[in-house]
């Protein structure tokens, strides 16, 4: 039987908690007073995307504002005809009558990176490549892995002056596509923010098959020195001031702090199975800077995810995209739309993390106010595994209403892992991916670099003289070799509609 005290005693804890998140809160303002942190300031963000970065490279700073790296020159298109290659070669002259199609995306919409020798580093995966080869019919196309070899090039480093330029063969996976890892050059030598990688199809003889490209998009850097002074230094401090950690002294004892050696974050597909030792990367960083990131729709993802991309004699006012830079960033189709406003996303990434009995994650979304749905009815997911759903918007039978398009909260089904990604998935196509017909994660065709118009519209130019999804506009020829009566395709993407 209860006490009379009982109720009163059971509001404790409760009350205890609500104390605690306000503490924090409040030490947070502070904190975001001393160190100079300007949230909210979307007018200040687009001011320091067009100046130089606060931090210099020579300071071993991986939180340096590179927003304004510009290429070399603008990088040009490569010359990928078949008809450069040898009198010997059995390739058609024209790549739209050749008999094998080779299409290659990078497998990652967005890369930043951080060097070997940062203050700290997120310590990413190198960038991945993909590609498929594909004999054309008549009487049907059919994917090609058996005796054949795929090399990779990266050309502008080549075209950088490095000699020799790091290549590589890719490595055949469950019979189906090519994949390679490329190692990009060190921060300090990178210049061009879109690199281009040469992709060759070889039978056993060595014979020249088919030639292609693809591009990267890659970051050397983040935004954090945008509000804070020596970033790299800056985010060590305040992580020994807020968490107790020594990493500034460990960083004087000649050690690189590898922030995924504590956030490793969540260790299964299972959100309610095993939490990792500190909350992932991603709910750790969105979490934090969600209270001092509010209000700004999109301008709060690219304080980080930092503007990349001027040609080099472009006016420092011209605008230049995100790393997402395809026709849905033209019809106003921003990073929101799919991964939520600032305090949305992170409050999505932090419930994963509290359902898988992470605390710290409890205390970060108390600070947090939701914007544009109840946390009650969110659905917690894990980054990098469950990400914005396609089809949320696309039926592929009708075009989405631009007005009300939205994937947030509608995430791949965790129990896929990354093979529900986009680029992962092959849908109806049963073994060719999506990205082989429309290409690389936010830049799908028809795409618009802002160095070089067509410079992710390769593969589709080169095979169907059209910068569009392979197959688009009665192209079926493309791969099947003849025309077809019907498609088994998105309608949308055969009539051409969705272009």
């Amino acid at each position: 039987m209860n006490s009379p005290d009982s109720s009163h005693l059971r509001g404790v804890p409760a009350l205890a908690a609500w104390v605690t998140a306000l503490l924090l809160f409040l030490a947070s303002l502070v904190w975001l007073v001393s160190s100079g942190m300007r949230a909210g300031n979307a007018d200040f963000i687009s001011g320091m995307n067009g100046q130089d970065g606060t931090a210099s490279l020579g300071q071993n700073d991986p939180g340096a504002v590179l927003g304004n790296l510009r290429a070399q020159d603008a990088a040009p298109v490569p010359v990928l005809s078949p008809s450069s290659s040898s009198a010997s070669s059995s390739v058609h002259k024209d790549a739209a009558e050749s008999e094998y199609v080779l299409s290659a995306a990078g497998l990652q919409g967005f890369y930043q990176s951080s060097a070997p020798d940062d203050v700290w580093t997120l310590d990413y995966a190198e960038p991945q490549i993909i590609a498929q080869l594909i004999r054309r019919g008549p009487p049907f196309p059919r994917l090609v892995t058996e005796n054949v070899t795929v090399t990779w090039e990266l050309a502008s480093a080549k075209e950088r002056g490095h000699s020799p330029a790091p290549r590589g063969r890719m490595l055949s996976v469950e019979d189906s596509w090519f994949q390679a890892s490329i190692p990009l050059p060190g921060r300090r030598e990178m210049s061009d923010p879109y690199q281009v990688v040469i992709l060759r199809a070889m039978d056993k003889d060595g014979t020249p098959l088919a030639e292609s490209a693809a591009v990267l998009a890659t970051a050397p850097g983040f935004g954090c020195a945008h509000c804070h002074d020596n970033a790299g230094a800056a985010i060590l401090e305040a992580h020994d001031r807020h968490q107790g950690t020594r990493f500034l002294e460990r960083y004087a004892g000649g050690e690189i702090v590898a922030c995924r050696s504590c956030h490793d974050g969540l260790t299964s597909t299972d959100k309610g199975e095993k939490a990792g030792r500190g909350m992932s990367v991603s709910a750790a960083l969105h979490g934090w800077h969600a209270p001092y990131l509010t209000d700004m729709g999109a301008n709060a993802c690219m304080t980080c995810h930092i503007a990349l991309g001027r040609a080099e004699k472009a006016p420092d006012e011209q605008p230049r995209p995100l790393f997402a830079r395809d026709f849905h960033t033209e019809r106003g189709i921003d990073c929101t739309r799919c991964h939520g406003v600032m305090e949305d996303h992170a409050l999505a990434l932090l419930k994963a993390e509290r359902e898988a009995g992470q605390m710290p994650a409890a205390a970060a979304m108390a600070a947090i106010k939701p914007r544009f749905m109840p946390v009650a009815d969110m659905d917690g997911r894990l980054p990098w595994i469950q990400e914005p759903d396609c089809t949320s918007c696309h039926d592929f039978m009708a075009r989405p209403d631009l007005r009300t398009a939205s994937a947030f909260n509608r995430w791949t089904p965790a129990a896929e892992g990354v093979g529900g990604l986009y680029a992962e998935r092959r849908d109806d196509m049963l073994m060719v991916r999506c990205t082989t017909c429309h290409g690389a994660p936010h830049a799908v065709y028809p795409a618009r670099n802002p160095l070089t118009e067509n410079l992710d519209n390769i593969p589709p130019i080169q095979y169907q003289h059209l910068a569009a999804p392979f197959g688009s506009r009665k192209n079926c020829a493309v791969c099947h070799g003849r025309a077809m009566e019907y498609s088994a395709h998105h309608p949308l993407v055969e009539d051409g509609t969705a272009n």
